[in-house]
């Protein structure tokens, strides 16, 4: 029985944890850092980028692990996680690769050094050893440049296919979300993204009794019976919203007020 509870408690302290009300994408980023063995990329930066050049730097972009598992629910949400998680291993891959490489360039260059200064005079004979004469400044300045450049490249949400698989609701669908609403984590009808003043927002909210929730931009929150199931994320919204005390309501037309 000691060594069940045991068991059961490792479980629950070392097992990746999920929430549902964290995005997708920052989760997978957290999960990806764990996924890649760093001593492995740093040795394969120095070595596998001596012995094929830029091998290593080629496997890190190409090659990406799969996660032990996806817990999220919704399929867009699972898209996300699976699309940001490889795309975060990626990027730490090369990014170790790059300390690896760099590594590599600062032993090539002592050993350049050591070589003609020390070796090369006429008392002290030839170098023990020999350096390949194209693995030139040129040739680390470029691999570092393209490993950069890639790092870069994964950076970029166009390739996101969560974000490409959502459209805006329309504001004559967006007025018409008022009422009672209660706020979930998976499940949801929309989903919403809120701002603070100096940004831009569809429709200002206003937290009211379930009485006076009879108009858009008034929002009751409720845990049954409700109207409407909204889901607070950080991107990929349906629409955005602010919260006001006044003047709530949908702006409907192309020309916003600025809060």
């Amino acid at each position: 029985m000691r060594y069940r509870t045991l068991f059961i408690l490792s479980l629950l302290f070392f097992s990746p944890s999920y929430s549902q009300n964290v995005d997708p994408c920052i989760q997978a980023q957290q999960d990806a850092k764990d996924a890649v063995w760093r001593p492995g990329w740093w040795a394969g930066g120095f070595l596998g980028n001596y012995f094929v050049p830029y091998g290593t730097i080629a496997v890190a972009f190409f090659y990406a692990s799969q996660p032990a598992s996806v817990s999220y629910i919704d399929s867009l949400d699972q898209s996300k996680y699976q699309n940001c998680f490889g795309r975060a291993v990626k990027k730490t891959q090369l990014q170790h690769q790059a300390i690896g490489f760099m590594g590599l360039m600062i032993t090539y260059a002592a050993l350049n050094y050591a070589r003609n200064m020390i070796w090369e005079m006429p008392d002290q004979g030839e170098a023990p050893f020999t350096l390949p004469k194209e693995r030139s400044f040129f040739y680390y300045l470029g691999g570092l440049t393209l490993s950069l450049e890639l790092i870069k490249s994964l950076n970029s949400e166009k390739s996101e296919l969560y974000a490409q698989e959502k459209t805006k609701t329309p504001n004559t669908e967006m007025c018409n979300i008022y009422g009672k609403i209660k706020i979930v984590f998976g499940g949801e009808d929309y989903r919403v993204r809120k701002v603070d003043s100096g940004e831009w927002e569809d429709l200002r909210v206003k937290y009211v009794s379930e009485e006076m929730a009879d108009r858009p931009g008034r929002w009751t929150v409720v845990e049954s019976n409700e109207d409407f199931k909204i889901r607070f994320v950080e991107k990929g919204e349906d629409f955005i919203i602010r919260e006001v005390s006044v003047r709530e309501g949908c702006l409907i037309d192309d020309s916003k007020e600025k809060p």
